[in-house]
């Protein structure tokens, strides 16, 4: 099957039929590269997300460093993936991933996902009778260093971190962990 569009002038008994073809959308090339910084010890990858190139009514999804041939217009490039990523573009999309192509240009933009940080955040907690302890006289620590309750320390994703407490006379340590570090 196929879609055929022509214009035909002609006038009764002419021999000088002439057929017009249609004109041709103008178009463009665009390529989306991705680039994935793993600086806080993340392991994500390029395949680790997915790219779109938006015209408004459709979303196509497309390959990193693969050129797309599209009609003229302006377009939105966006992408699905990880968490704990921060994204930037740059090459010819602005800041919030637009980008206008015009008739037989190529464009690039690049999409660059940054790794962020993994913090830990320790909160202490005191039961029993009063008098109470205060909760900041026990002496929390990650990694050996030491960290007030309620604050967050920046640690190494994807490694193992030791929490630890000096404790204090006359009070047991009971642990409960919720952990999400991406």
């Amino acid at each position: 099957t196929a879609d055929v569009t022509f214009t035909a002038i002609q006038a009764r008994n002419n021999s000088k039929f002439l057929c017009v073809p249609p004109e041709e959308t103008p178009k463009g090339k665009l390529a989306i590269v991705k680039i994935v910084v793993n600086n806080n010890g993340g392991n994500n990858t390029v395949s680790s997300f997915h790219l779109f190139i938006d015209d408004g009514f459709v979303s196509t999804e497309v390959t990193s460093g693969a050129t797309t041939t599209v009609p003229v217009g302006t377009y939105n490039v966006s992408e699905t993936g990880s968490d704990g990523y921060q994204a930037s573009f740059s090459g010819a999309c602005d800041f919030g991933g637009d980008v206008t192509i015009g008739p037989n240009e190529e464009k690039t933009c690049i999409i660059t996902n940054t790794e962020l940080p993994a913090h830990i955040t320790l909160n202490k907690v005191v039961i029993g009778t009063p008098p109470l302890a205060s909760n900041t006289t026990f002496g929390l620590k990650v990694d050996g260093v030491g960290v007030p309750t309620g604050a967050s320390i920046a640690v190494t994703s994807n490694t193992p971190h030791v929490i630890t407490e000096t404790g204090k006379a006359g009070y047991s340590v009971n642990y409960r962990f919720i952990v999400f570090i991406p």
